[in-house]
């Protein structure tokens, strides 16, 4: 039941609402690096360009995603798939929210989801992809 919990849109919650972590359970390896990155917007080659220059190391650093991660960019999918993919953390934005809106019915696209702006990126979407 990855979907049993609501927001009041009627957008899923994520499984945990709020958690404090210590810095040893974000960033498990030792001389790992947590690197903080926000408002991707479906902009993966940015984002691969950014982590390069900060020199990521996908095993020993960690990637926190602080909002933002779809929309407006061309590849929202395939952010969310590379966050995935790095075992990322990240935070719930605005844009996120809207594009969960929109995939569910739900909210301001409980009628009429042709009002969302980037349906690029819901074509893109797996089920998959918005459980994480």
């Amino acid at each position: 039941r990855p979907f049993a919990a609501r927001s009041p849109t009627g957008t899923p919650l994520p499984r945990v609402l709020h958690r404090r972590c210590s810095r040893e359970e974000v960033c498990r390896h030792a001389g790992g690096r947590i690197v903080i990155v926000g408002d991707v917007h479906g902009c993966l080659a940015e984002l691969r360009r950014l982590l390069a220059q900060v020199a990521f190391i996908v095993g020993r650093d960690t990637l926190v995603l602080v909002g933002d991660l779809v929309n407006k960019g061309p590849l929202s999918a395939e952010v969310v798939r590379f966050a995935r993919e790095v075992g990322a953390l990240a935070v719930r934005g605005n844009h996120d929210d809207q594009l969960l809106e929109a995939w569910c019915g739900v909210g301001r696209y409980a009628r009429d989801t042709a009002k969302y702006k980037c349906k690029h990126a819901l074509e893109q979407m797996t089920r998959d992809d918005l459980l994480w």
